[in-house]
């Protein structure tokens, strides 16, 4: 493993991430992301140490307009300038006594830019007085906070707060809204907070409009504002302030919200001096992360004493000191041994609890994972077994038996503490003890706080859970009405409701011991109360669980539904009518008392085989529910005996089978093993290819000759499609299904014709493949064997761009009826000839009078064609 910016070598992952932590790794990933040379760790460290590199994390302003990283990291190029040394938000100053005194820099200002000259600084500190006059302004996320300042005292302040922002997600709320600031909200939400942004622009103009002369006599004004919030300051045509005013000044520090109290802690931080001793390190008056951590555990330095006097004290503070006696001081500090800083999680309290548990179930520091409060309990049971108590070694015994009582009763030792109070297991009266004067002091004690915030015993094991302890300290004499410092009982402090129902109950034993009102316990809970409570949550718990149950069971009838309806919408038309069919028979057979048996579908195909030839055969079985659907397979079969062509599906033969109250029609047909045109296109499409155009041309021809035979007897097939098309192992196209098929010409004289042939195309023809005709049919009309045409037009689409030209239509739901009468689009890439996409827009015109008949659709396929081997044709 390997930095590859660096070009450090690691040896574990801990050093690898150790190293990504580094100031040295984070400045070169810097440099390399200006297009600079890196730096080695030892002339990083170097450079750190002559104050060559300014500071890695940034500014600790909060301001927007702090300088880029790109300006404050020094250039490692070879060209002779010097690299720029970074400025701190404060300066410190030493006067006549050594002592340093630091400062912010933006209250120093004099308005020359970089160049500070130490006399400018102590003047512009002196010309401060009680006349001063500041106005703080803070403004963002729907918050806006003022305040005009006239040396201490507030002369004037306002603050407001409008709803502009989503709880959490005010920045994407935000950058949305501001995507389309012309376009009307999306929502109530979105149209109240812009509602509300307008509203509190106009009430800070109107405010700061108030403020012009405050604004005007300020010699400074401390400003923090959002980017997108500076228009509303230094833009229009009277802005209340001026961009490039020398009075301006960014707050130099964090900032929480924008309220009236982070305006005056932010302006008692900007006008106070922190003053320090001349023996002071410099590294203490600066900081840095580590140093603060390291502060916990040993503090070597005395703490810096803050002087918050305000600005008339500063200069008197100052008039002690010559002004010509106070010196600038530079400091730089290495940053190489600086680090990210490691944020601890807060403890879960659960979990917190649940260990508290565990402590219950013994006292033994083993048993309880090895707590220090429970070693100092067991040492102490111990020593009292033996008959030495600690404060009968030496120290002071009061304070000893303080300890050993509060321990006992943060932990939980119910055997302490009964040692302690005299009190025996058992309940019965108080023992008697050598040592009546520990006794007596013990008991005393109950009724005494044991720590700063005044609490008692009492309260000691109320906050610590311990319903066992309140029951003892009850019994022994500690007072439930005791309060502490923020007027708290016991009652009050309980850490559960196991710990308050401990009152209660010792209320129930004892209603008359102490004043339980004063104590603020509610009243007795006794054992059928309990009972009553406990048969009540049982009740609701069950009402939960059915209703639980309840919601999961319509949550899976809403599933299923939803599953049905994709189910049925992928369904094509002939499989829809099947269903209907079926539901109808079971209707009818509900009706006359039956139950419908073994009802699947409209028709089955089963593979055969022959018993005397061997062969293969395909067995469609037609379910037939009444004479109509019986008088429809025998027109199935009489179709199939008018044709003996090789592009048309032959009939070998045919029965019709009785099976109680219904019949099938048994039809054997030859097995084609190619398949159908459908599952070869599908499966062009599933691999990402498509079918060449020798190959539809041939295909299309094929399925021609078939419709050529069946219009020459004067019939139309009406449910051409990729389905009803099958591929022998020559790829020769063969035509199948011809239920569908009747007379070529249909004239229609009225318009009950028209319904009925329009209803009658709607259940035969499939949907997507129906011609426009056959959609909305006129009461004056001829339909004829060009609604076949059509359908040809959509099969050879299919061929080309792997779907029907009004499949995606009908699967979304979308009307096809309206969509077959727009002209036809091709997509944009196309890889097929300019004569075959012509012949494609002649088959699928909307007007059938304008389409090709069948005989001339044949000679255009055989022009584009090509020619035999040795024969030359030419094509006119």
């Amino acid at each position: 493993m390997c930095c590859l910016t660096c070009g450090q070598v690691f040896g574990s992952r801990e050093e690898q991430t150790e190293h990504y932590r580094l100031d040295w790794h984070r400045f070169n990933l810097k440099q390399r992301l200006l297009g600079r040379r890196t730096l080695p760790e030892e002339v990083f460290e170097e450079k750190t140490r002559t104050g060559d590199v300014s500071s890695i994390s940034g500014s600790d302003s909060d301001s927007s307009d702090v300088s880029s990283e790109s300006e404050l990291l020094p250039s490692v190029s070879d060209s002779g300038q010097t690299p720029q040394i970074p400025r701190s938000h404060k300066v410190l100053l030493r006067n006549a006594r050594g002592q340093l005194i630091s400062a912010y820099r933006c209250v120093l200002l004099t308005g020359k830019g970089d160049i500070e000259e130490p006399v400018e600084l102590t003047a512009s500190l002196q010309s401060l007085d009680a006349s001063t006059c500041w106005v703080v302004l803070m403004m963002g996320g729907g918050h806006f906070a003022g305040a005009v300042f006239r040396g201490l005292q507030v002369q004037e302040h306002k603050t407001f707060h409008r709803y502009t922002v989503r709880a959490r997600r005010g920045t994407a709320q935000g950058l949305r809204d501001a995507q389309t600031p012309g376009s009307a909200p999306r929502s109530a939400g979105a149209s109240l907070r812009r509602y509300n942004e307008a509203a509190l622009l106009k009430d800070i103009q109107d405010l700061l409009a108030a403020w012009a002369q405050p604004l005007s006599e300020a010699q400074r004004i401390f400003l923090r504002a959002p980017h997108h919030n500076h228009a509303l300051l230094f833009g229009g045509r009277n802005p209340p302030l001026t961009r490039g005013d020398p009075r301006i000044c960014h707050i130099p520090l964090s900032t929480r919200r924008a309220t009236l109290r982070e305006v005056l802690r932010v302006h008692a931080t900007l006008a106070s001096l922190q003053v320090y001793g001349k023996d002071t390190p410099l590294e203490d008056i600066i900081g840095s992360p580590r140093r603060v951590w390291q502060k916990r555990q040993k503090a070597e330095v005395d703490p810096p004493q803050e002087d918050t006097t305000a600005p008339e004290e500063e200069e008197e503070e100052e008039e002690e000191s010559p002004a010509g006696e106070l010196e600038t001081v530079e400091v730089t500090l290495g940053t190489l041994h600086l680090r990210e800083f490691e944020v601890m999680p807060k403890r879960n309290r659960k979990r917190r609890k649940k260990r508290d548990k565990k402590v219950e179930k013994g006292p033994c520091a083993k048993e309880t994972g090895g707590q220090p409060g429970l070693e100092a309990v067991t040492e102490l049971q111990g020593e009292a077994e033996a008959g030495l108590l600690p404060w009968s070694n030496g120290g002071d015994p009061q304070t000893q038996l303080c300890d050993a009582l509060f321990t006992a009763c943060k932990t939980g030792d119910m055997q302490t503490l009964r040692h302690l109070l005299g009190v025996p297991e058992n309940g019965g009266l108080p023992e008697h003890s050598e040592d009546g004067q520990s006794l007596d002091m013990a008991r005393s004690l109950l009724t005494q706080p044991v720590d700063k915030q005044g609490c008692t015993l009492l309260h000691v094991a109320a906050q610590a859970g311990r319903a066992e302890a309140v029951c003892l300290l009850l019994e022994a004499g500690a007072d439930p009405a005791l309060r502490d410092r923020q007027e708290r009982t016991p009652y009050c402090t309980s850490a559960d409701r196991q710990t308050r129902n401990a009152f209660r109950k010792f209320m129930v034993a004892h209603p008359d011991k102490y004043d339980y009102s004063r104590a603020k316990v509610p009243g007795p809970l006794t054992q059928e109360m309990e009972a009553k409570k406990l048969e009540k949550k049982r009740a609701q718990k069950a009402q939960r669980k059915q209703r639980e149950q309840a919601q999961r069971e319509e949550q899976q009838r809403w599933e299923q539904e939803q599953e049905r309806k994709q189910w049925f919408a992928a369904l094509s038309d002939r499989e829809k009518r099947a269903l209907a069919a079926e539901r109808r028979l079971a209707a009818q057979l509900q009706d006359t008392g039956t139950t419908p048996a073994n009802i699947r579908g409209f028709s089955y195909v089963d593979l055969v085989e022959g018993l005397r030839d061997g062969r293969f055969y395909a067995l469609k079985r037609i379910l037939c529910h009444d004479k109509e659907d019986r008088q429809a397979a025998l027109h199935e079969v009489e179709m199939h005996g008018l044709f003996d062509h090789p592009n048309i599906l032959r009939l070998v033969a045919h029965c019709m089978v009785e099976k109680g109250t219904k019949h099938e029609a048994w039809l054997l047909l030859p097995y084609v093993k190619g398949g159908t045109l459908w599952r070869e296109v599908e499966a062009l499409r599933e691999k990402g290819s498509f079918m060449p155009e020798q190959r539809i041309l041939l295909i299309l021809h094929g399925i021609c000759r078939g419709l050529q035979a069946i219009h020459s007897k004067g019939y139309a097939h009406r449910d051409l499609k990729p389905t009803n098309v099958l591929l022998d192992e020559d790829d020769q196209p063969v035509l199948m299904d011809l239920g569908s098929m009747n007379r070529a010409r249909i004239e229609v004289n009225s318009s009950r014709e028209a319904m009925a042939v329009q209803d009658w195309a709607a259940q035969r023809c499939t949907i997507s493949y129906r011609a426009p005709e056959l959609f909305t049919v006129p009461s004056q009309c001829v339909i004829d064997e060009r609604t076949d045409i059509w359908s040809l037009g959509c099969v050879l689409y299919c061929m080309m761009f792997g779907e029907g030209p009004y499949d995606a239509i009908f699967q979304k739901g979308d009307s096809v009826a309206l969509a077959v009468q727009n002209p036809l689009t091709l997509p944009s890439t196309t890889r097929y000839s300019a004569a075959l996409q012509r012949l494609l827009f002649s088959m699928m015109t909307v007007n059938p009078q304008e389409r090709p008949s069948i005989n001339e659709i044949i000679h255009q396929l055989e022009g584009l064609q090509p020619a035999p081997a040795g024969q030359d044709t030419t094509q006119i």
